[in-house]
């Protein structure tokens, strides 16, 4: 007898050493319900090793996944899932550092994924889309900034199914890390967490000199109309149509397209008698004689058609879903508001009006809050 206590003794010990976070609990840890693939664990003095199933992970500790690999972690309550190359911090409610992670009552989840295409660039457009296999309920995301600051992003349903949110990025933004996080709720309940760290690629852009006339000094000067102006404009752009109205690439809204400033060039002003300023370019300049033709870039609907004191005569197009062109400087509006146009639909005729070296077409787009680059619209099919 004293040697069979004795076996068992040992045996104990072994079990303990193997397994240092044993089964039999601990306080603030999850429970590993499943592993696939390669899964590590990370404790707080920093050594890591592989995760068994089985085991309990405590509170504290970092999990991660490697390519191809998940796990399933047994919580109160519920079950996490924490999908491939993704990390999480171990507490009562596991806190997701990067990847993806799902909350279920049920061990057996449905899937989500989701990729963005095309690297965040300054002055560019990157596409999210985000599906499931089951109906999604809802999508709640935002570009959080390192430096602190947070953006709301918008999705909307995609034709190919999912759900889809076009982000800008404004040439003035800082080229550091940003995360972007999504919670998916899907038809069962299940929620899906995604975090998505990127750093934003830093854009080169050109530099040029614009001069002025002294009379442009009067369009300068602060004004309550000016002000009653850019609220209106930002209260069209802050109400777009959710359905895609936009068809494939976008076109120039000129025959002959030739661009004289490109998007994103800073340029110094002179007006003779006022101090020199500096802009960044938030669109393309197309050459163009008065009269001539501005057509339609894409489909959608005219939410704005008129005179403005800096843009000159104006088109507003919502191409739905947060895509909107702007149209600058001309000398006739040939639609109304409210007016569904086509791409390639003759929309106005080129001018000088609104502050302008001379005859020319300003075009923008204005991609869910930011201008980004249209020649990327036309280059590329969103």
């Amino acid at each position: 007898m004293p040697c069979n206590r004795v076996r068992a003794f040992t045996i104990i010990v072994i079990l303990a050493v193997l397994l240092p976070t044993a089964a039999w609990g601990v306080a603030g840890g999850v429970t590993v319900i499943s592993v696939a693939g390669t899964a590590l664990v990370k404790t707080e003095t920093g050594e890591e090793r592989a995760l068994l199933k089985g085991e309990v992970v405590p509170s504290g500790a970092r999990v991660r996944t490697k390519a191809g690999s998940s796990i399933v972690l047994r919580s109160d309550p519920g079950y996490r899932k924490l999908g491939a190359v993704s990390a999480a911090k171990v507490s009562e409610e596991p806190e997701l550092i990067y990847g993806k992670m799902t909350k279920s009552t049920d061990a057996l989840m449905n899937s989500v994924s989701y990729y963005v295409s095309a690297q965040p660039t300054q002055g560019k457009t990157a596409s999210v889309v985000v599906r499931s296999d089951e109906r999604i309920e809802g999508v709640w995301a935002a570009v959080n900034d390192s430096r602190g600051g947070s953006t709301e992003v918008r999705f909307y349903p995609f034709e190919s199914g999912g759900y889809r949110a076009l982000l800008g990025f404004d040439v003035e933004a800082g080229a550091h890390k940003y995360a972007l996080k999504i919670s998916v709720v899907g038809e069962s309940g299940d929620v899906t967490e995604v975090v998505h760290p990127f750093y934003l690629k830093k854009s080169d852009f050109e530099s040029g000199k614009v001069y002025l006339s002294e009379s442009s000094r009067a369009f300068l000067e602060p004004s309550e109309e000016k002000t009653e102006e850019r609220e209106a404009l930002f209260t069209v752009l802050s109400a777009p149509s959710g359905k895609q109205l936009w068809n494939y690439t976008f076109r120039y809204p000129v025959d002959a397209p030739g661009v004289i400033s490109k998007f994103g060039r800073i340029r110094r002003y002179y007006i003779p008698g006022f101090p020199s300023f500096t802009r960044f370019h938030r669109g393309v300049d197309l050459r163009g004689n008065t009269g001539d033709s501005v057509l339609a870039p894409n489909s959608g609907v005219v939410v704005f058609a008129g005179m403005r004191i800096t843009t000159g005569f104006t088109i507003v197009i919502d191409h739905g879903q947060g895509i909107f062109s702007l149209l600058f400087h001309m000398s006739a509006v040939l639609v109304d508001e409210g007016s569904y146009v086509v791409k390639g639909q003759r929309v106005g005729e080129i001018g000088s009006t609104g502050i302008t070296e001379g005859s020319h077409l300003h075009w923008g787009v204005y991609v869910n809050g930011v201008y980004a680059d249209p020649t990327e619209w036309v280059a590329r099919a969103f």
